[in-house]
């Protein structure tokens, strides 16, 4: 009877084993499959963004870039230079370029003091028919 017990218990707990690792895959790819699907879902006309800055003997060159979906008629993108000061960022220059395309691309560059924390604030538009969307794009922060 002990024996048949330990045998029982032991069949038990393998069960549940097995049956714990086989769900923790399942909610991890719908969690996946969802995300997937949000993000789909939040952007409408734009499809990718990015912002990036460089400095290199007191020169920041700064990059802004976005592509819409097809169907947008013009894309704006609005780029800030951006120093910390006192905990704050402050705009030291911005800029802004636009597209009858799907894609847009802002190239600047500027003179930049040592002893600072500088970073490129974008703005990304796309506008199709009557209905536009935006996005914020942060670049990396680069401290000279």
């Amino acid at each position: 009877m002990c024996i048949k017990r330990k045998i029982i218990s032991s069949l038990g707990v393998s069960v549940l084993v097995f049956n714990v690792s086989l769900s923790t895959p399942i909610f991890a790819n719908e969690y996946e499959t969802n995300l997937e699907i949000q993000n789909e879902a939040r952007y409408t006309h734009i499809d990718k963004a990015s912002s990036k800055l460089s400095i290199s003997g007191g020169v920041a060159t700064l990059t802004a870039s976005m592509t819409a979906n097809p169907g947008v008629s013009k894309t704006l993108i609005t780029s800030r230079l951006q120093k910390k000061v006192n905990g704050s960022w402050e705009t030291v220059q911005a800029w802004t370029e636009t597209s009858s395309t799907t894609s847009c691309r802002l190239n600047k560059t500027i003179s930049v003091s040592k002893g600072n924390s500088y970073r490129i604030f974008s703005t990304v538009k796309a506008y199709k028919g009557t209905d536009s969307e935006s996005i914020a794009v942060y670049s990396n922060i680069v401290n000279y």
